[in-house]
Formats: structure tokens, sequence, C-alpha cells
């Protein structure tokens, strides 16, 4: 039983000491990775992004318009502006139109009728390959769903009440190392039970 409690400890000692190594080297390439992408990236946000009907009266387009991050840190080199008309979506399945950096307004057409649409943008500058912020998201009620048409900012509530399961499952399948200690987390409590088992064996 000594033999056993030694081996047990071992394993818990050597279980903690990945876990750490673990995160230790993770948070590094995570870091390094930050500092060489996205380090002279926008810091912010594009501003008062609006959604308008279209001037040519077509029901099924908007005109957006916006204006550049506060801290662009350079010249704006391009505009991203996601929309769907599901907003709990992840970003990567938003339909994204692509805007050159001297723009600041935008017309999408072919939405459909009557239907509610969210929008947000991001920039990117030319010195950063990564891309800034996203903006807080926009809606936008067209005719049909109310009085005249609407565009709101969507409430950080209104945002956490469409959060489901499947988009805590994609952050964990996205991030290897929630995973790693997750499992790491279990065995330590599977070891620990153990353990107790022996010691109780051995009264």
């Amino acid at each position: 039983l000594q033999l056993i409690k030694f081996l047990l400890l071992t394993c818990i000692l050597h279980v903690y000491i990945y876990i750490h190594i673990y995160i230790c080297t993770y948070t590094c390439i995570r870091l390094f990775n930050f500092l060489r992408t996205y380090a002279t990236a926008p810091s912010s946000s594009p501003r008062d992004l609006t959604v308008l009907p279209a001037a040519s009266g077509d029901p099924e387009a908007v005109l957006l318009n916006w204006q550049p991050p506060k801290y662009s840190n350079g010249d704006i080199e391009e505009y991203l502006i996601y929309y769907t008309d599901r907003v709990m979506l992840a970003d990567k399945d938003w339909t994204i139109h692509y805007v050159q950096g001297d723009k600041l307004s935008h017309e999408i057409r072919n939405l459909l009728p009557k239907t509610k649409y969210y929008f947000k943008i991001q920039a990117r500058n030319v010195k950063g390959r990564g891309y800034g912020p996203l903006s807080p998201v926009q809606t936008f009620a067209p005719f049909g769903l109310g009085s005249r048409p609407t565009a709101t900012v969507l409430s950080s509530s209104e945002k956490g009440s469409n959060l489901r399961w499947s988009d805590l499952l994609s952050v964990l399948s996205s991030n290897p190392m929630y995973i790693a200690v997750v499992v790491a987390f279990f065995a330590l409590i599977l070891l620990c039970i153990v353990l107790v088992a022996a010691c109780g064996l051995k009264r």
C-alpha cells in the first residue's frame, strides 16, 4: 500500500506539472502570435455604424454608413461588413462584404423581404495582418415588420439569450488547451479517489 500511495502521489505530481507546463507553453505561443500578428492592427472598432433603407427605394437593399476606428494605428486598408438574419450564428457563418479602406458607406442588396437583419463591421490597416475588434451589432427591420424601417443596437442581454450549447462546444473544439485542462482535471479527481480508497483499505 505504501508503494501504491507513492505511485499515486507521483502520478498526481506529474499531472500537476504537465498542466502548468502546457498552460505556460500555450500562453507564450498565443502571446507571441498576438504580438507578431495583431500588435499593429486597429485597437478599436469602426464607429457610428448606421443602417438605412437604400436611397434607390429598393426594399431588398440597405445602406450602411460608419466612421473609421478611433485607434486605427495606421491607414485603413479594408473593412469587413458582417450581416445575417440569424444572430446566433458564429462569426464565420455570417455573410461578409469586403469594402476598400477609403470608403465609409456600402450598399447591400438582395436581402430577404420582411426579414430582420443584423450587421457589424471591423477594420484592417495597412500595417497589421490581423483585424481589429468588431463593432456592436446593429439590427434593421424593413417595411412589413413594423410601421417603418428601424435600426437599433443589439443589447448584450439579447445577444446572451441567443447563446446555445453548440457555441460552448464550438469554443472547446477550437481551443485544445481547454480540452486538455478538463481531461487533466478529471484525471486528477480520479487519482484522488483511488488514493482515498487505498488509504481506507490500509486502515
